[in-house]
């Protein structure tokens, strides 16, 4: 039998940085522990913000590395891989061509 799942009226913003996914993510109790329910990716539209960047062997599985040479932090690494559809980074290969996403996209 699945256990209860049980939603709280918080948001993980409280326990999670600014940048994160989880930000304005409702907390849930599962099994006696705060948790996040599985998290959705958003429509992604695309702007004249946006610029393209080819993966070099640098920063080949570095998406945190992009994100810190662009943007100033690591912690937008996420919405890179998220704006090009990657699920993993081991898609963050040399040579692939991406779109870093414009400034809008990081709130």
């Amino acid at each position: 039998m699945p256990k209860p799942i049980e939603y709280t009226k918080s948001e993980g913003g409280q326990y999670v940085s600014a940048t994160s996914r989880y930000v304005s993510t409702p907390i849930i109790i599962y099994e006696g522990k705060l948790a996040y329910p599985i998290y959705k990716n958003k429509p992604i539209s695309f702007n004249p913000k946006d610029q393209h960047y080819e993966i070099t062997k640098d920063v080949e599985y570095r998406p945190d590395l992009v994100s810190n040479m662009f943007f100033g932090a690591p912690d937008f690494w996420w919405r890179i891989m998220e704006v090009n559809r990657m699920k993993d980074i081991l898609e963050f290969i040399e040579g692939r061509n991406i779109i870093l996403p414009g400034s809008s996209l990081l709130i």
